[in-house]
Order: structure tokens, then sequence, then C-alpha cells
């Protein structure tokens, strides 16, 4: 996969849209051959105009934030969000050292591509997400 930044300035001009473009800087599934965290906030800002950055680490949430907190160093002001592999046990620590969190297959009924949202999960996030709010 790769980055589509041209395609996707065009399409917001032609369409007038002000859709928000998230970037992942680091995805979780792949290696960067030749760049940093750091690196790719950069790129993703400067040529990919992004909006809001997305960090996933395989090994969890608490190392996310970590990285999260090495890009805020700096891009102080660019939203960065935890891009996966939050629970119900990290929603706490994600919230935390983010901007927020992509809840994917956390709130589904499975890990089936068609899995619907179960409703008692959901719910749960919600009530943790308004305790940490508080």
């Amino acid at each position: 996969m790769q980055g589509c930044a041209h395609e996707v300035a065009a399409m917001q001009r032609l369409l007038g849209s002000d859709v928000e473009v998230w970037a992942d800087v680091h995805e979780a599934t792949s290696i960067a051959l030749a760049s940093t965290p750091r690196w790719a906030a950069t790129e993703a800002r400067a040529f990919g105009r992004a909006d809001v950055l997305v960090v996933t680490r395989d090994s969890g949430v608490a190392d996310a934030v970590a990285a999260i907190a090495d890009l805020r160093t700096v891009m102080p002001d660019v939203p960065v969000v935890v891009g996966g592999r939050v629970g119900l046990d990290t929603i706490d620590a994600a919230i935390a050292g983010s901007d927020g969190a992509i809840l994917g297959s956390a709130i589904k009924r499975s890990a089936a591509p068609d899995a619907r949202v179960d409703p008692d999960v959901a719910d749960r996030f919600g009530q943790a997400l308004t305790a940490a709010r508080v």
C-alpha cells in the first residue's frame, strides 16, 4: 500500500469537500523501509496534508502512547490518535496519552470482517470514556 496525497487533494477540490485526512504514521502490520514515525508524520502533514495522525503498535497501547509523546515534541498542535489494539483495559491510557482512539474489532461481536458492533461492549466503552473525561 502507498499513499495517494495528490489524488486525495484533487478529489477534495473537485468535491469542495472538507473531509479530514487521517494518516497512519506507524501502521501495526507494516514496517517502513526508510523512515521513522517522526519522518512519516512530517511527510503526512507537509506532503499529504493530513489533519490527524494515527499511530498503532503491535506491541500495544503503551508503546503507541510513547510514540505519540515523541511526536508531540515536534508537532505539539497536531491531533494524534491511537489506531488500534485498544481494549476496555487500555482505553484510559489511550485517552490520557492521545487525542482519541480508533475502536474497530474491540467493539464487535467477533473478529469476522462482517461482524456487527456489540451494543453492550460499545456501551462499556462509552462509560469508560465518560469516566475518563470527569
